[in-house]
């Protein structure tokens, strides 16, 4: 029936348009009854031939078949709004006097509100603001700028590099890093996290394969600005050059991603630096002392930073594996090359047979569903979805010493380590409302001597 609804059309069209078929026929039959030939003018035929030619380049479901161009120039934007908010609260436990007093901390951690959209065929764009109190990530400036996030605008489409965006957001650099906040299976992410570029202003271009199994992104950023006021006013503008790469040599179809493994890998490098290292890591916490504080040295100048990762994935069923390995090489004008570590392993386990989340064509983590929301009413109820989790954390600056700059052979590797190990579980109420509970253990290496430390900490999240 489709292809008679097809044909008929251009059948009609054919007895019309040739005259040796209307002198042949000297009467069409409708409904048995004689009637005498319909002739049109040439205007009509062309509107009906045109009508033909539209259903034939169109599929069963009605969209245009192949590459057919829309002139999409009277579009608009298509809008849409969110926001997340998470509520924490850290209480130390028993830790080594070294530390000094530690003090527990509540904090509306993160408060965003954003607003996105997509129109004209390829555009987008978002603008996200954090309005939680303290949100600059050195903790030293405090202003309305502070809690500008993403800012960007994104073309798609564009032959060989895909999607391009331009403005200020994350670098493709690291599988948790990339992964949202909204996602990330701790309160807050490993330790060396601190090897990330995180939010710069830059363009990138974004790609994958046909199937999303592989992926890459790459772009170029300023290096050096300032975070809180999203500007750079110097002659000497460092840049970086930012990498990912991605690969799911299994993905199960079916279950859309229940069983996977992925592996991936990322380089960042900063050239004409000029300036110091800084680098100041809190045992995974928000507010606190810092265990690892070094400022840099204004007389010790680097000038060129490569910082290369590794990424490896599992999800099979409700249990999942992730892990991350960072070398930080770090090149100085008076003392050569030297490089520091990092890496982190996690698992977690769904205890109501949930999985995690993957984003097949970005090669990150994404929302988790539970099979049933938690509520209870009488006479029912639901459970929402129970994941237990494990994490081991280490970073290691064994050539770095504070105040004195890289001094390898007075201050050998393995001399200043932090390590970190973490459990708990979360608790997801539905899609966009979960409870965090972590239980944190430190211990700082420094020199042959160990400081240890404990925490807790509970987060209340939701998104919208």
């Amino acid at each position: 029936m489709r292809l008679l609804r097809f044909a008929l059309p251009a059948i009609a069209l054919a007895a019309l348009t040739l005259p040796g078929a209307a002198q042949a026929q000297e009467y069409y039959y409708e409904q048995g009854v004689p009637t005498q030939p319909v002739r049109l003018p040439s205007s009509q035929l062309d509107e009906i031939a045109e009508l033909v030619k539209q259903k034939l380049d169109r599929d069963s479901s009605g969209s245009p078949k192949g590459d057919v161009w829309e002139d999409t120039s009277g579009e608009k934007w298509s809008l849409r709004w969110g926001g997340r908010m998470m509520f924490d609260y850290v209480m130390w436990g028993s830790h080594d006097p070294a530390f000094g007093d530690l003090e527990n901390y509540a904090e509306l951690r993160r408060g965003a509100i954003f607003v996105s959209g997509s129109g004209y065929g390829v555009y987008d764009f978002k603008l996200q603001f954090d309005f939680s109190a303290d949100n600059d990530p050195t903790f030293t400036v405090n202003s309305p700028f502070t809690g500008m996030k993403d800012v960007y605008i994104g073309i798609h489409e564009i032959p060989l590099l895909g999607y391009v965006r331009f403005g200020h957001y994350k670098a493709p650099f690291g599988l948790e890093q990339l992964t949202s906040s909204r996602f990330i299976t701790f309160m807050e992410r490993s330790l060396p996290d601190v090897y990330t570029p995180g939010r710069e202003v830059g363009v990138t271009a974004y790609n994958h394969s046909a199937s999303g199994n592989v992926t890459w992104a790459y772009g170029v950023f300023f290096d050096g600005m300032s975070e809180s006021l999203k500007q750079i006013v110097s002659d000497n503008m460092g840049a970086q050059f930012v990498g990912r790469i991605t690969w799911t040599p299994i993905y199960d179809e079916p279950s859309n991603g229940r069983y996977l493994v992925h592996v991936g890998g990322g380089v960042r490098y900063v050239n004409d630096r000029n300036s110091t290292l800084t680098l100041r890591v809190r045992p995974e916490t928000h507010e606190g002392p810092r265990f690892l504080d070094y400022l840099g040295i204004p007389a010790n100048p680097i000038q060129s930073l490569t910082v290369a990762n590794a990424e490896l994935a599992v999800v099979w069923g409700p249990f999942s594996i992730q892990g991350e390995g960072f070398v930080n090489s770090v090149n100085t004008a008076a003392t050569g090359r030297h490089e520091i570590y990092g890496a982190y392993a996690q698992a977690s386990f769904f205890l109501t047979g949930e999985n995690r989340k993957y984003e097949r064509g970005t090669g990150i983590f994404g929302r988790v569903t539970p099979h049933s929301n938690f509520f209870l009413l009488p006479g029912c109820k639901g459970a929402g979805a129970l994941e237990l989790k494990a994490r081991w954390s280490y970073l290691d600056a064994g050539q770095l010493r504070v105040g004195a700059g890289f001094t390898p052979d007075a201050f050998p590797a393995n001399a200043d380590q932090l390590n970190h190990m973490a459990f708990g579980f979360n608790w997801h109420w539905n899609p966009y409302t979960r409870v965090m509970f972590d239980y944190w253990h430190s211990w700082h290496r420094f020199n042959g001597v160990v400081n240890q430390a404990n925490l807790f900490g509970i987060r209340m999240q939701l998104d919208f």
